[in-house]
């Protein structure tokens, strides 16, 4: 059962930690490797109605100073491992975010093009401690695919991806009616 549960996406995998008697939770979570155990435990400490739990740390960040043809180099290295590629973030050395930038800028723009020149410092994200209505509300207005997600200080701590806001809003229509 713990292999199967830790092979699951990281935020599927809280969820269903989430849904176990405790004893059981916690004996499965001792059974992961130590990077499962503790990027599990990092998102079943948010609260059960916030972002942080739906959030997942599988994304894709690049640096301001790359070129792009690094950044794509990157990209293809670390790509298959994270939950969406159509959302690039980049971030600083101490991990706060910086911008989000569509894929498609990286597909055509110039390989000696560097990450900054196609930055526009203007973008979206979710606060973890927020209520996860937010982000249904966000992914609807702005017809997002991914959200990134970032701590009280500003720093990237995963993303939010359309099919889990969707399994959100399910829930919530479900308890309106």
């Amino acid at each position: 059962a713990a292999r199967l549960i830790e092979s699951m996406d990281p935020d599927d995998r809280a969820a269903t930690l989430d849904e176990l008697p405790i004893e059981v939770s916690g004996a499965l979570l001792r059974r992961f490797s130590p990077q499962n155990r503790r990027v599990t435990q990092a998102i079943l400490g948010y609260d059960a109605e916030s972002v942080g739990r739906l959030m997942t740390p599988d994304y894709v960040r690049v640096r301001p100073d790359w070129t792009v043809a690094h950044a794509l180099d990157h990209i293809r290295r670390y790509g298959k491992d994270a939950e969406t590629i159509n959302w690039i973030y980049v971030i600083d050395q101490e991990r706060t975010l910086l911008d989000d930038i569509p894929i498609r800028h990286f597909l055509l723009a110039d390989p000696d093009t560097t990450v900054r020149d196609l930055m526009d410092n203007e973008f979206l994200s979710l606060r973890a401690d927020e209520d996860r209505e937010e982000a249904v509300r966000m992914m609807s207005r702005y017809d997002r695919t991914a959200l990134p997600v970032v701590d009280k200080l500003g720093l990237l701590v995963g993303i939010v991806t359309h099919d889990d806001v969707a399994d959100v809003a399910e829930e919530e229509f479900t308890e309106d009616v």
